[in-house]
């Protein structure tokens, strides 16, 4: 799901800085629900299942991929 939604937005371009800020938001918004599942399950009683561990755990992953590959992009614009 994520590599396809990336996908449709690379083939938009509209521009590369709203290419990039689009990049940056879907990473942080596919991290959401792992930290969503941490913190309820730290600050109450609710215990997850495998099933949602898993979802969320899988979209997390892909969500750090995107942040950590947007983050080498910048810095190897901004070296050299």
């Amino acid at each position: 799901m994520g590599i396809l939604a990336l996908l449709i937005i690379t083939w938009l371009k509209k521009d590369w800085i709203e290419l990039n800020l689009l990049v940056l938001i879907f990473g942080v918004l596919l991290t959401i629900p792992t930290f969503t599942d941490g913190f309820v399950q730290y600050f109450s009683y609710y215990e997850s299942n495998n099933k949602l561990r898993f979802m969320s755990g899988f979209l997390g992953g892909l969500g750090l991929y995107i942040l950590s590959k947007f983050a080498g992009t910048l810095i190897n614009s901004i070296v050299f």
